[in-house]
């Protein structure tokens, strides 16, 4: 039963991204995601576009935690300084966030296959928030992570819609 006593379990998704917010590129992570949650069986709350700034998107995943039983965050796992995802989840969380020795491997991996160096910015895409588990990125650089935050499970993924969903 999901968490308002309705039998669907719910859902809220979280698509993150300046160009998604200023509307540069359309948000299409976010429609895929109510499909494939529909499918499965679930009841989505709403879908949230938040921008690359970390304190809007510490209060939606907040604001997400209580109201749903399964969140899924796209986009913000990548190497640069606007990838917000895994600050934002520690802070929500109020865990630290650490370079995942695991993570770490798969980075170098994907990269040495692309020709790409393992530099000291790629290396901030093997960060996780402490508690989180990794999930392989089956056709990018950025792995994803899933644990549990208060009641519900949160899984992160890249926002590129190929590698989200060869993830999902």
């Amino acid at each position: 039963m999901g968490r308002t006593g309705s039998m669907n379990p719910r859902a809220v998704v979280i698509a993150t991204g300046d160009e998604l917010v200023r509307g540069e590129c359309q948000e299409t992570n976010g429609f895929f995601l109510a499909r494939e949650l529909f499918r499965e069986g679930f009841t989505l709350v709403r879908t949230v576009i938040v921008g690359d700034a970390i304190e809007p998107f510490v209060d939606e995943v907040r604001r997400a935690l209580p109201d749903a039983d399964l969140v899924c965050i796209s986009g913000g796992l990548g190497p640069t300084d606007d990838d917000l995802t895994r600050a934002a989840v520690g802070a929500a969380l109020g865990v630290a966030v650490r370079e995942s020795p695991a993570a770490a491997a798969l980075v170098a991996r994907s990269l040495e296959a692309r020709g790409r160096p393992y530099t000291t910015l790629q290396a901030r895409q093997a960060l996780l928030p402490d508690g989180c588990a990794l999930v392989p990125n089956p056709t990018g650089t950025a792995p994803g992570f899933w644990c549990r935050g208060g009641g519900a499970l949160l899984v992160a993924m890249p926002g590129v819609p190929g590698e989200l969903r060869a993830m999902w």
